[in-house]
């Protein structure tokens, strides 16, 4: 029912006293199991091989005294002309630079222990002066005695990796000099509306510090706005709490805002929702906050000023209407008292040219 099978087969000669083969036995093994046990490992071996050769990482072995004894692997040119100096060595023994001087004790140390290990991360340079970082992990090989006879693991090529990293830092350093920089007040929000970071001119004019503010929203009770108009601001009007619900930015909000020392700042708001991914629902808010109160104070003060000066007009328009009523009335009085006599003068006029031949 098994259909073909393999059998090893031993035979023992038996002989006499005299030497003569009398018998022979035979011993028959089944090892058709063992066999396919065998061709099973050899693939298994192919595909790991073939793995590795694709993988942009490598494979590598140590033997107890911490020596490669074997290397392999998908790694670049650049990086195999590094790494394939290493057999026959440690990897402190080849190209070390100074960055890597405080993490070989400890690296060795955990060595021999025989401990496992995960994403050590070292340097080399290669012929060109150019520094490559590597991550390895490893773990250690133990014989059919359960005695330590050296370490295994993999290998990456991360420069691409740091370098980005660095970068990533370089500009985060630059955006949060500039931030800093800001006479603006700039304030992180996380997805609920919890205050999670903000510059100092955020701190300046909201008079309260990040550790004060941080994990609140711009509903809690010590937040108190008013609208232009003096109202309450209610909490559903808040532009963080609109910008949360409709996930729209909120433009030029003008607040009062009471500081905890008392005073009052007239603060221009404006937000923006941040969006990660393809996700509608916002994983984040910043805005700015501009403090107007000495441009709100100056608009008040122009409408002030206004306000007189048009009052001012109509009192003086005022003030002339009743001069020119009264004068007026003084050139009608005097049309009448020089009316009469010119009258009188009129009649005689008339008397002497009749009289007069």
């Amino acid at each position: 029912n098994r259909g073909v099978i393999r059998i090893h087969a031993r035979k023992l000669p038996l002989k006499d006293a005299s030497g003569a083969v009398t018998h022979i036995l035979i011993t028959a093994e089944d090892i058709t199991e063992r066999l396919a046990a065998d061709v099973c490992l050899r693939h298994s071996e192919a595909r790991f091989r073939s793995l590795t050769h694709l993988s942009a990482d490598w494979y590598w072995e140590l033997d107890e005294q911490f020596r490669f004894t074997m290397l392999s692997g998908g790694a670049t040119s650049q990086v195999k002309s590094i790494i394939g100096d290493y057999l026959g060595k440690t990897r402190w023994e080849s190209n070390d630079t100074s960055r890597n001087q405080a993490a070989w004790p400890l690296h060795r140390a955990q060595l021999e222990r025989h401990e496992t290990f995960r994403n050590f991360e070292y340097e080399r340079e290669d012929k060109d002066g150019k520094v490559l970082v590597f991550c390895i992990s490893g773990e250690p090989i133990v014989d059919a005695n359960g005695k330590f006879i050296g370490y295994r693991g993999v290998g990456t090529d991360i420069t691409a990796r740091k370098q980005t990293e660095t970068a990533l830092r370089a500009s985060e350093a630059r955006f949060r000099t500039v931030v800093a920089a800001l006479a603006e007040g700039v304030v992180l929000r996380d997805a609920d509306g919890r205050i999670v970071d903000c510059n100092a001119s955020a701190e300046r004019i909201l008079g309260k510090t990040l550790a004060q503010m941080k994990g609140q929203t711009s509903i809690a009770p010590e937040w108190q706005l008013l609208r232009e108009d003096g109202s309450l601001m209610p909490e559903e009007g808040r532009p963080s709490v609109i910008a949360k619900r409709t996930g729209l930015p909120q433009s030029n909000v003008v607040v009062c805002y009471r500081k905890p020392d008392g005073s009052v700042l007239w603060l221009l708001i404006n937000l923006q929702p941040l969006f990660e991914g393809p996700s509608s629902a916002p994983s984040g808010f910043v805005s700015t906050i501009t403090d107007i109160t000495q441009r709100k104070r100056a608009k008040m003060e122009i409408v002030r000023l206004n306000v007189n000066l048009e009052n001012r007009v109509s009192r003086r328009t005022a003030q002339l209407e009743a001069a020119n009523k009264e004068l007026e009335a003084f050139s009608y009085s005097v049309a009448h008292d020089l009316r009469s006599p010119l009258i009188a003068i009129d009649g005689y006029c008339a008397l002497l040219q009749k009289a007069v031949p």
